[in-house]
C-alpha cells in the first residue's frame, strides 16, 4: 500500500471513524498513537464516523500524494482518524494529529500537507461535510 513518496492508488473508501479529545486537555506525558484509544476516558474523548461519499473521496485522493518524511516520529496525540475501506480486508490507515496539526499516518511523519490538515480539521472540528 506504501510507495516511497506515499500512499499507492488506495482503494474506495467505506467510513472515516474519528476520535478526539480537548486540545486543552493535559497530560503527565505525551499521548502516542497508538496509546491514544487507552489513554482518555469516555467522558473526555468524543467519537463519530463520516460516510459522505464526496469527503471520502476527497480524502482519499489527498493521502494519495501525501509524502514521507526522514527520520523519527512522536507526536502528543489529540484526534485519531481510521480511514476504513470498502475492502474490509484491507486494514484501516490511521491518522493521528496533535494540537499543532502536526500528522502521522500509519506511525510515520508526513510532510506538511495543507489540504490534507484543512480536511482533517474540517472534520476534526466542524463535522465535515
Amino acid at each position: 500500500m506504501f510507495n516511497n513518496s506515499g500512499l499507492a492508488q488506495l482503494a474506495a473508501l467505506k467510513d472515516i471513524e474519528i476520535k478526539s479529545v480537548s486540545n486543552s486537555v493535559e497530560t503527565f506525558i505525551a499521548v502516542q498513537c497508538d496509546k491514544f484509544d487507552s489513554s482518555f476516558s469516555s467522558q473526555e474523548m468524543k467519537e463519530r464516523a463520516v460516510t459522505d461519499s464526496a469527503t471520502l473521496e476527497s480524502l482519499r485522493l489527498v493521502l494519495g500524494k501525501i509524502q514521507y518524511r526522514k527520520g523519527e516520529s512522536g507526536i502528543d496525540v489529540r484526534a485519531k482518524f481510521y480511514f476504513h475501506f470498502v475492502d474490509e480486508t484491507k486494514g484501516p490507515i490511521v491518522i493521528c494529529m496533535d494540537k499543532f496539526d502536526i500528522v502521522e499516518v500509519d506511525g510515520q511523519s508526513i510532510k506538511t500537507n495543507k489540504k490534507l490538515i484543512r480536511l482533517l480539521r474540517k472534520l476534526r472540528y466542524e463535522g465535515g461535510t
